[in-house]
């Protein structure tokens, strides 16, 4: 009896002593089929994953996304013999008193795989200066990963280095990134460094109720865009998969209600991005040939809906290999089920890597007659370039379509128009923008013919109406002179037009920034005069006053 009771106290102090990964519920299908994805790819490196950049920490990032996905472990210890056998000579910067990020990624990923880190964790310990920065010039992800590998040493992360990454956090009382983590002033608060941030501090046993933890949950609530996902720092507002996939890896760990609502919307992004038997699939293995994704791809994830479209339309290239390899190893920590940085292992892998799914044939719609075997294709789709006007209608060129067959026409995943092509196969299709929609600089409008794998897709920006910002560079000038008009709200590549007491003065098209600078002639008429700007539409509109002088 004594002995049977020894036997489960030893199993349960053993379970208590598994990371919580081992007892977590497995990730989710997407999940795995990134991470099949990213497996395949670097078994075909031999271990090693190309990049124009980064080859090494790029590998790191793909061997703790295997790791985070609980799945081919196979290639997973592969990676980790190169990383050990090649790594610290490879990809570790020989001074250690210069930027320890890249020792301390290495450090942390040999100690994931339960291989010999010890003398690159002591030159990080070594390195800590009195103020708790790793090194000389480490940034917040160089800082984030020391923590994280030196919380699985004997020793502990030495209160300093914790210290040193909360003072980058930025902690001005209502200042709109409040609780984001940068380089320690608000205006450098970033989302990837967020995301690092919080699951080092968790890593290293922060509690989810510490005030940074606390902050940055509020941080990431009012961070969120509406479609679920996360935007860089240079390039607020427009988000992308790999900033998404950090900041919910991070939101999931801080466990809390309304950080795992965060965490899933992010997931419903990513899961959007990710290519699946439903995509438009091709004939062949190489995916700059063409538009659409060789079967090979399913489980790839895209940088954001435009890089997902250009794929879908022209292929992928070697320029754009690199950030799907990115983009796939990043985003895959938002899908649920995944693991936090924290408690990664790969002692409990499943040992194999699946091969090249099998995707079953898609059904096709009777409606489309006797032709039921109609090939994969990429239907070339045209749209406007510009920015519309919700409410408004746009003419929309479908090519590729085959005579009689059914297509329908998606924005935002609502049906915006449906019908069957005419005997010549293009379609030319009224659609009009639901009024519901708000301004985007993007929208994915999509076709699909008779199966999943007969489909196109081009952008839409949409607008609504608003107030813009115009203001002269003077309130004075003399007639026949020139004023420069500055003005603010618009869309990139939106048209404006200025009008000068109701005549048309100005054209252009908006830059990027959003910013139109034009240059006007006063008319001779002298006297106080109105300025008014409007965008697509006058129901985008604004205006100010400036007075004419004789002289």
């Amino acid at each position: 009896m004594r002995r049977f009771a020894s036997c489960i106290t030893v199993l349960v102090t053993a379970l208590l002593l598994q990371p919580a990964a081992s007892l977590a519920a497995p990730a989710e299908q997407p999940a795995v089929d990134a991470a099949h994805w990213i497996a395949r790819d670097l078994a075909a490196g031999g271990g090693v994953l190309p990049s124009s950049s980064d080859s090494w920490g790029l590998t790191i990032d793909a061997f703790l996304a295997l790791a985070a996905s609980g799945t081919s472990g196979d290639v997973a210890r592969r990676v980790a013999d190169r990383l050990e056998a090649s790594g610290p000579s490879a990809y570790v910067a020989p001074s250690p008193a210069s930027d320890q990020g890249r020792r301390a990624k290495l450090a942390f990923a040999l100690l994931v795989a339960r291989r010999d880190a010890t003398q690159l964790t002591a030159d990080l310990r070594a390195s800590i200066t009195p103020a708790g920065r790793l090194g000389t010039a480490t940034s917040v992800f160089g800082q984030s990963w020391g923590v994280l590998a030196l919380a699985r040493t004997p020793e502990g992360v030495p209160a300093p280095a914790i210290a040193y990454l909360r003072s980058l956090q930025c902690t001005t009382p209502g200042h709109a990134q409040a609780g984001g983590f940068g380089s320690g002033s608000c205006n450098t608060v970033d989302a990837d460094a967020t995301g690092i941030a919080v699951l080092a501090l968790r890593g290293a046993g922060v509690a989810v109720d510490d005030p940074a933890l606390v902050a940055a949950l509020g941080w990431t609530q009012r961070s969120q865009l509406p479609d679920g996902s996360f935007a860089m720092q240079y390039a607020p507002g427009r988000g992308n998969a790999n900033s998404t996939g950090l900041v919910a890896a991070a939101a999931r760990a801080l466990a809390a209600p309304e950080a795992i609502a965060a965490a899933d919307a992010a997931a419903a992004y990513v899961r959007d991005l990710q290519v699946t038997c439903a995509s438009p699939l091709v004939a062949g293995t190489d995916p700059s040939v063409g538009g659409g994704f060789p079967r090979s791809w399913v489980g790839a994830i895209a940088y954001d809906a435009a890089a997902q479209d250009d794929a879908i339309a022209s292929g992928i290239g070697s320029a754009q290999l690199t950030t799907w390899r990115y983009s796939t190893i990043q985003s895959l920590l938002a899908l649920r089920g995944t693991t936090a940085l924290g408690d990664l292992t790969i002692d409990a892998l499943d040992a194999t890597t699946a091969p090249v799914p099998g995707c079953a044939a898609p059904a096709l719609d009777p409606a489309i007659g006797p032709s039921t075997d109609l090939p994969a294709v990429t239907l070339r789709v045209v749209s406007a370039a510009r920015p519309v006007l919700r409410g408004a209608s746009i003419p929309v060129r479908v090519a590729g379509l085959a005579p009689g067959e059914r297509f329908v026409a998606t924005l935002l995943g609502r049906v915006v128009a449906r019908g069957n092509a005419p005997s010549r196969g293009d379609v030319v299709r009224s659609v009009r923008i639901p009024v519901a929609f708000g301004t985007a600089p993007r929208r994915s409008l999509r076709i699909v013919g008779a199966h999943a794998r007969r489909a196109g897709a081009t952008s839409v920006a949409t607008v609504a109406p608003r107030a813009l910002v115009v203001r002269p560079a003077s309130n004075a000038v003399r007639r026949g002179g020139a004023v420069r008009i500055v003005v603010r709200g618009l869309l990139a590549r939106e048209a404006v037009q200025v009008r000068w007491n109701g005549a048309v003065v100005a054209r252009a098209f908006v830059p990027a920034s959003g910013i139109a600078v034009v240059r006007v002639v006063a008319p001779p008429r002298v006297g106080a005069a109105r300025i008014i700007a409007c965008g697509v539409t006058c129901a985008r509109t604004g205006s100010a006053s400036i007075t004419v002088s004789a002289t």
